[in-house]
């Protein structure tokens, strides 16, 4: 197979880290209602459940891409890549229309939206690490179709 599937895999693990870091601290936050140390914390880890029921297995699929890695599993592993990708575009995408419908909806009924509404929306965890997300799952396309010519 390619030798970037290790390459890509690590990336994944770490990028799997990052959703599972985003999961556990959106549970404290959602369950302890303390206030951020940080304003990019505020920005970036949102407190409500429906992040960690997205954020979580989409954290958890992308850490399987390495241990299938390393198992010399090459299918499930390009499979992690493709799926956890997958998921994680589609959540940064269904985040950033739910930001553009935000803005639709001000500029319909008149209300004033703030810079800080616009950049809470565009920047929390499952829309900003959806990038990232995207770019893996670009790539495991790219490795299913090398995967579709060995066989």
């Amino acid at each position: 197979m390619d030798r970037k599937l290790p390459i890509l895999s690590t990336l994944a693990f770490i990028l799997g880290m990052l959703y599972i870091l985003a999961t556990i601290l959106s549970i404290y936050l959602w369950i302890s209602q303390t206030p951020l140390p940080s304003q990019f914390l505020h920005y970036f880890i949102p407190r409500d459940v429906s992040a960690i029921i997205i954020l979580a297995p989409i954290g958890l699929v992308l850490l399987s891409s390495l241990y299938y890695a390393l198992r010399k599993d090459e299918i499930k592993s390009v499979a992690c890549l493709l799926i956890g990708g997958g998921i994680g575009a589609a959540a940064m995408i269904i985040q950033t229309l739910v930001v553009l419908a935000r803005i639709v909806d001000a500029v319909i009924v008149g209300e004033k939206l703030s810079a800080e509404e616009i950049a809470v929306g565009l920047l929390r965890a499952d829309s900003s690490l959806g990038w990232a997300a995207l770019l893996l799952f670009i790539a495991g396309v790219f490795l299913y179709k090398k995967l579709k010519e060995y066989a």
